[in-house]
């Protein structure tokens, strides 16, 4: 679940809540918990962005080590790795 974070406007409490990104706006219409105001405000402070393979989301296919070398060793653009439909006139610039 991603950690969301909140401010009251009121007396400037910082506080974090795990929640479902369903529920994200749920703690803005409760009170705040230091100074039981209701001026409760999302903010982001740092945005966490992970690489689907290294997180285990998602797999390099099997065949990925072979179809790379054999565009290497055939001597196809790099920018064509990526689409093996890709026109085999295209140039590097």
């Amino acid at each position: 679940m991603p950690t969301y974070e909140y401010r009251c406007s009121d007396c400037d409490h910082e506080f974090e809540k795990q929640l479902k990104m369903a529920e994200h706006k749920l703690p803005e219409s409760q009170p705040c918990p230091a100074c039981a105001q209701s001026k409760i405000k999302q903010f982001v402070t740092q945005m966490n962005l992970g690489d689907s393979v290294r997180l285990g989301v998602s797999k390099v296919p099997s065949d990925f080590n072979k179809f790379v070398l054999d565009r290497i060793r055939t001597g196809h653009p790099r920018h064509t790795m990526g689409n093996p439909k890709a026109p085999n006139n295209i140039k590097e610039i």
